[in-house]
């Protein structure tokens, strides 16, 4: 059973954050190719749509909330839910990658 952390992003509204899934993996591998490449300003008008799928793949809203109405602070409150549904995860990918080359 996938974990879930609830986001509290107003004092009657609670999100629920899930855990990602291999399918999820999948997917974020897939588009971190697409973007992996541009500068960050640049990713974020080329591919703000796909980045925005990312909250409705892993993020239940309350009943009334959409995704383009979410404050910067709201986004902040799920991504930070998201880093700790997903630390096991994270933690292990983070320790998957090669070393830095040297010269």
């Amino acid at each position: 059973m996938r974990k879930t952390q609830t986001v509290t992003l107003d004092k009657n509204a609670v999100a629920i954050v899930k855990e990602v899934s291999i399918t999820d993996i999948r997917y974020l591998l897939s588009l971190s190719e697409k973007i992996s490449q541009g500068e960050p300003l640049r990713v974020l008008t080329e591919h703000f749509d796909e980045l925005l799928t990312i909250i409705h793949r892993f993020c239940e809203l309350p009943k009334g909330y959409e995704v383009d109405e979410l404050s910067g602070s709201e986004l902040v409150q799920l991504w930070n839910g998201f880093i700790e549904v997903n630390s096991d995860f994270l933690a292990k990918a983070g320790a998957l990658k090669p070393p830095p080359a040297t010269a």
